[in-house]
């Protein structure tokens, strides 16, 4: 068992453990990724509240801006549906659960989110799509056909027998942190789909291809992990970039060495198709499925105490000086430390396994019920750089940057292992 001598050591880790985490929140505006061509042009992706929830199964949502039955029809007679089609006031369609929702030739700016639902969207931009579920069709999860400047995020799709996304002739859509799973492809461009980026996405397991393209140019897909699809990536008849000039993608078939162990393979990884195009920097032994020397509950054991010894250190001159309240207070800091210690505990587990998590969930894993108590650990975490998330406080969720979590987990378990080959710390 590892103890420390005093609590000077115990200072240092806390602040070395402070610096090394960086929330990294940031939507990038106007980015110019092919050298001064024609930039991404990103929405602020902020918190707009819906509260309530709508269950519209066996209906399709049909907005049209060629015709009556457009944005402005639907925000006026529905009421799961607001907003005016602004940059700062978007339409928003959030918590339904809707058989499709199809529309067609609109330049409004919208946001689709928490639904359970089938997309397409045709000549359309300016959308915002995330945290939705698209599962179980007999065609595409989401399909988007001639649209540019539209961003997918966060969303889980799955289960659909051609494709999890499809984009047919559209340019300058961001596929940003989804599940694509057990889908037939997880994702397909093609018909001239161009200077699309493609990042931190998990592919797996997907029964033909993960990622397959024909016919596009310009495209850029880094920092995605491809695992258990039948074909990992295809690239036919187009020029695209699989890595950004310093990073590519996780491979689970990716056969070479990394000698200097800088995480990066020496050799690049051939994707298959007519251009020999290639990852010129994939990671290498960075998916999802890579050992562990240790058990992962090890780190986040070794995390929480760190990140409650402080507040132990605190109260302890406080507690001793207050003799006659002593006893009161120690019990009630001890209580609600342990509470935070669990709390804490399961906040660092689920933030390399999810995207988001509902409070209401944390409660049920915890079994704390105070909400204040979850609530402001959680901003406490933020707020300290234990974790990389955002908490919106409105929908009662946090939104976790999986890849950045998994990967201090993994700086975490270096420095956890030299401490164990140089017994640092026992006694």
């Amino acid at each position: 068992m590892m103890k420390l001598k005093n609590s000077r050591d115990l200072l240092i880790l806390i602040l070395f453990f402070a610096l090394v985490i960086f929330i990294e929140v940031e939507i990038r505006l106007d980015e110019d990724i092919y050298n001064g061509d024609s930039a991404f042009i990103y929405h602020p992706i902020e918190e707009y509240k819906i509260s309530k929830s709508w269950n519209l199964t066996g209906t399709t949502i049909q907005i049209d801006e060629r015709t009556t039955n457009d944005w402005a029809f639907f925000a006026t007679t529905e009421e799961w549906c607001n907003g005016s089609g602004t940059l700062n006031d978007p339409y928003i369609i959030e918590n339904v659960t809707v058989d499709k929702i199809l529309i067609y030739w609109s330049s409004k700016h919208f946001i689709i989110r928490n639904c359970k639902t089938v997309l397409s969207l045709d000549r359309t931009d300016n959308g915002i799509i995330i945290n939705n579920t698209y599962s179980n069709t007999d065609s595409e999860g989401v399909l988007i056909l001639y649209s540019e400047y539209n961003i997918l995020t966060n969303n889980t799709i799955s289960n659909n027998w051609a494709n999890g996304i499809r984009l047919i002739g559209s340019s300058y859509i961001q596929i940003l942190n989804n599940q694509l799973f057990e889908n037939g492809i997880g994702v397909k461009l093609d018909s001239s789909s161009n200077r699309n980026e493609i990042t931190r996405n998990n592919i797996h397991d997907n029964l033909d291809y993960g990622l397959r393209i024909e016919n596009c140019d310009y495209n850029i897909i880094y920092k995605n992990n491809f695992v258990k699809n039948r074909v990992n990536a295809y690239d036919e008849f187009g020029f695209n970039n699989w890595d950004n000039g310093t990073i590519g993608n996780y491979w689970d078939d990716y056969t070479g060495k990394d000698a200097n162990d800088n995480g990066i393979g020496d050799t690049p990884f051939i994707i298959p198709g007519s251009e020999n195009n290639k990852d010129n920097y994939p990671i290498y032994d960075d998916g999802p499925e890579r050992p562990f020397s240790f058990p992962l509950e090890i780190v986040i054991t070794i995390i929480a105490f760190l990140s409650i010894s402080g507040a132990l250190i605190y109260n302890k001159k406080r507690i001793s000086n207050k003799r006659s309240q002593g006893i009161i207070k120690k019990r009630y800091v001890s209580k609600d430390i342990e509470k935070i210690n669990k709390i804490k505990k399961h906040i660092l587990e689920m933030s390399t396994r999810f995207t988001r998590v509902e409070l209401a969930e944390i409660i049920e894993l915890t079994e704390v019920k105070d909400k204040n108590i979850i609530s402001q650990t959680i901003m406490n975490m933020i707020n300290n750089k234990e974790v990389y998330a955002q908490y919106f406080s409105s929908s009662k969720a946090i939104v976790f940057d999986q890849q950045a979590n998994i990967n201090e987990i993994d700086n975490l378990m270096k420095i956890y292992q030299k401490w164990e080959a140089e017994s640092i710390g026992k006694i």
